[in-house]
C-alpha cells in the first residue's frame, strides 16, 4: 500500500472508530498536504493506526469495546499477517497494524449491517 493509502486507513479509523468528525479528519488531511490552514490552532495529532503497532493496539481495544467482541488474534499466515476479531472476521496484510485496522473497520461495518437489519 502506498503512503497515501496508508493514511486514508488512518483517516477511516478515526472518523469510525474514534468519533472524528469529517472536518476534523479534513484539517488533518490539509495539514499534512501542507495547505495554508493554521495547523497549529484547528487539528490534533492523528496516529499513523496503520503503521505503528502502538497505535494499532488501541485500535484493538477500542474496536472491541465498541464491537462488543472480546476475541480479537493476529498471527503470521502464509508471510502475511492474519487478524480475526469476533470470531467471524479474518483479513490478511503483509503488515500486522494493517492487518489489525482492515480487521476492525470490516467488523465495526457488520455490526452495523447487522443492527440496521434488525432495526428494519
Amino acid at each position: 500500500m502506498s503512503e497515501q493509502e496508508l493514511r486514508e486507513v488512518d483517516y477511516q479509523i478515526a472518523r469510525e472508530l474514534f468519533g472524528w468528525s469529517a472536518e476534523e479528519v479534513d484539517a488533518v488531511r490539509w495539514c499534512e498536504a501542507g495547505s495554508v490552514v493554521d495547523c497549529a490552532n484547528t487539528t490534533r495529532e492523528l496516529p499513523r493506526y496503520s503503521t505503528d503497532i502502538a497505535a494499532a493496539w488501541l485500535v484493538v481495544d477500542a474496536a472491541s469495546r465498541q464491537s462488543g467482541d472480546t476475541l480479537f488474534s493476529v498471527a503470521r499466515v502464509r508471510g502475511d499477517w492474519g487478524c480475526r476479531l469476533g470470531g467471524t472476521v479474518a483479513v490478511c496484510n503483509p503488515t500486522a497494524p494493517v492487518a489489525i485496522c482492515q480487521a476492525a473497520l470490516k467488523r465495526l461495518r457488520e455490526k452495523e449491517v447487522l443492527a440496521s437489519g434488525a432495526s428494519s
